[in-house]
């Protein structure tokens, strides 16, 4: 092995998440998803951001945490305003015996803090005109969707990670 490809494994193993932080997240995902499984929401829950992407690393400060971002898509919220559709997500978080203290509103999404992590849990339905993925709820300006593609994003970088030019 090379000097720069010592570097270069030295750091991937520096920054990489821990097989503990791993098994942490899954157990945080699977307590949501059964969470929202057991409320009267038909919702499906997915991985977004960096942990979707395959690019989650541990925090580089000791002051920061794992941050990990949730889709709850609303499936038979389309004739739901935009307000309900966050609160509806946001009322089963509340009313959770587990949860109600742990749960912040932000912008776009629910907060959930652990004790090293937190997990974004944003509330969003299909986009009916297929113009995005997901139309997000957004509270900036009062309570508004707006087109994201979390998932054509991802399918667009996992595509471009795999592309490797050819040597001349």
């Amino acid at each position: 092995m090379n000097d720069t490809n010592l570097v270069l494994q030295i750091l991937v193993n520096n920054i990489s998440l821990s097989d503990t932080a791993k098994e942490r997240i899954a157990k945080e995902y699977e307590a949501l998803a059964k969470l929202f499984d057991a409320s009267d929401l038909d919702v499906d829950i997915k991985y977004q951001g960096s942990y979707a992407l395959g690019t989650s690393i541990r925090p580089l400060n000791h002051d920061d945490d794992y941050d990990i971002d949730l889709v709850c898509i609303l499936n038979n919220g389309l004739n739901n305003k935009p307000e309900e559709i966050k609160h509806s997500v946001g009322d089963v978080l509340l009313n959770s015996e587990r949860y109600k203290d742990k749960v912040e509103e932000n912008r776009r999404s629910w907060t959930v803090e652990y004790f090293n992590s937190h997990v974004d849990v944003l509330p969003s339905i299909l986009d009916p005109d297929n113009n995005s993925d997901l139309l997000i709820t957004d509270n900036k300006n009062g309570y508004n969707l707006i087109n994201s593609s979390p998932f054509k994003f991802r399918d667009w970088f996992i595509r471009m990670s795999n592309y490797v030019p050819k040597k001349c």
